[in-house]
């Protein structure tokens, strides 16, 4: 079992991605962040490349749902996996596929996402 969180702060414009699993190797496949751009989290049987994909495109200012829209609807096997999203502008996406292991829901909360509630700080706004 996997649980992911992804958010950005709309005060420093700071994203972070973290991830909780039973399986090996997790950290060095399935979370993704970066300055300028935003974070991405995969889950499931994972492509390592869909991270970086993502954040190429929110880096040249496509909102998270659309860079993975188009990330996803370009590639193999998407119905294995699970993908979040979050820009830096708290625009949020996620896409679970219907072959995945397991069979949890993910939960959107504005500027995170998924499977877990924001703890609000009173410096980070939540819409």
């Amino acid at each position: 079992m996997t649980f992911s969180i992804a958010g950005v702060c709309q005060r420093t414009a700071m994203a972070r991605v973290a991830i909780t699993t039973s399986s090996i190797s997790v950290g060095s496949r399935c979370p993704w962040a970066r300055a300028g751009a935003g974070a991405v989290a995969t889950q499931n049987i994972t492509d390592p490349s869909i991270g970086n994909q993502v954040l190429d495109l929110m880096e040249t200012g496509m909102d998270a749902a659309s860079a993975v829209a188009k990330v996803m609807d370009q590639r193999p096997h998407t119905q294995y996996r699970q993908v979040t999203a979050v820009d830096l502008r708290g625009n949020i996406a996620q896409r679970t596929g219907d072959q995945i292991l397991g069979r949890t829901p993910s939960h959107k909360v504005p500027i995170v996402l998924p499977q877990a509630i924001c703890c609000p700080q009173p410096r980070c706004r939540v819409r």
